[in-house]
């Protein structure tokens, strides 16, 4: 009897210690504060401190194919611009032959137009370009927009007459255009400009951002504009803090997002990397060295759940043999993933649940198109 009551004892102090440690678990779980809702400057914000879901893996990427820039049959010396249908066609633009050559959804080859020149479907000094209702809206240094058919036939050339222009997107009726609007006498950039172009060329400005963003050591504003088809773009607030704005088409706010982030210092080998290749510039005075911190936001994606892919930290240009920081946001604000990949660059775009980027220039005067399908785990 006395054997039976110390055993019984004994499991019951066991399932005691199990619970103890069950609820405090629970309760610890609870206490972890994962986002609040406030109002800043009257506008909804939403203040990330912790993933939704916690660490569980929210996608994985897988590689289908890469396209090597130098084919048997074409010849892409650099890529300006890149686009992608509904298909899964990719079209790349490149300024130097001012042609754009279409790929299948499998990498192959299908044919090149365009070309150097004045004539009807030719171009000249094409640096931007967007596909839209089976149009390609190609935006020229002489400030126009050239618009082919998907088979490069001419179709019409609509004026915008802004200079320096970086971006061009088409949503639906509209443009998005971002450009250079004021530069100072000593020829420095004071202020970005997006504005929203109608069919009627009216233009209606959206956003300036000025010379208080820093945009120096490798910000790059176009890069830290997402626009997604329902014409929604988000933008950062500033270079240094982590903080998005979304706004609608006319450029009203419509809330903010950001998540608690510890800047994290430029390492030794970026620093020794900037002070070599920019090593004249610097000299000279034309180029400061990097500051202490890179830009919070480098670079925004949009996929096709209309989550915001943020970028943060150091630019992959600097040296390839490192990993990007990126922060996936849903729709609302909500931090829910958080991973570390070398497979997103500066030019990189998501359409259709696949990744396309476009690589840096290795030393042999080569360049590729990686191409990866986005696989969502819930």
């Amino acid at each position: 009897m006395l054997f039976k009551s110390n055993k019984m004892l004994k499991f019951l102090s066991v399932l005691c210690i199990f619970s103890f440690f069950s609820c405090n678990r629970k309760e610890n779980q609870e206490s972890i504060k994962i986002y609040t809702l406030e109002k800043k400057n009257g506008i909804e914000n939403v203040i990330n401190y912790s993933m939704l879901n916690g660490d569980l893996e929210y996608l994985t990427l897988e590689k289908l194919y890469s396209i090597n820039t130098f084919g048997e049959t074409y010849e892409i010396p650099m890529v300006s611009d890149i686009d992608v249908d509904d298909k899964n066609n990719l079209y790349i633009l490149c300024y130097n032959t001012c042609e754009i050559n279409v790929f299948n959804d499998k990498g192959e080859y299908l044919k090149t137009f365009g070309g150097r020149g004045y004539g009807p479907g030719e171009l000249l000094n094409p640096r931007l370009f967007s596909y839209y209702n089976n149009n390609f809206y190609i935006y020229e240094d002489k400030r126009d927009i050239i618009v082919l058919d998907c088979n490069g036939r001419y179709v019409e050339k609509i004026n915008i007459n802004f200079p320096n222009t970086f971006l061009i997107k088409r949503v639906e009726d509209n443009f998005f255009v971002m450009y250079i609007s004021k530069i100072s006498e000593n020829r420095k950039i004071n202020t970005y400009s997006l504005s929203l172009i109608s069919n009627n060329n009216s233009n209606n400005v959206l956003l300036n951002i000025d010379k208080n963003w820093d945009i120096a050591h490798f910000f790059n504003p176009v890069r830290a504009l997402a626009v997604d088809n329902n014409g929604y773009f988000y933008f950062p607030e500033n270079s240094k803090e982590y903080s998005i704005k979304k706004y609608d088409i006319n450029g009203t706010v419509v809330f903010s997002f950001e998540r608690i982030y510890d800047p994290v210092p430029y390492s030794q080998e970026a620093q020794d990397c900037c002070n070599k290749i920019y090593e004249e510039s610097i000299k000279s005075g034309s180029m400061k060295k990097l500051t202490k911190y890179p830009p919070t936001i480098r670079k925004l994606l949009i996929d096709s759940r209309n989550n915001i892919w943020v970028v943060s930290g150091e630019d992959k240009t600097l040296y390839d043999n490192m990993e990007i920081v990126v922060d996936i946001f849903n729709d609302t604000g909500k931090w829910i993933y958080n991973f570390k990949t070398p497979f997103i660059e500066s030019k990189s775009l998501i359409k259709n649940d696949r990744l396309y980027t476009p690589t840096q220039i290795n030393q042999d005067g080569e360049q590729y198109i990686n191409v990866y399908k986005i696989h969502y785990n819930y």
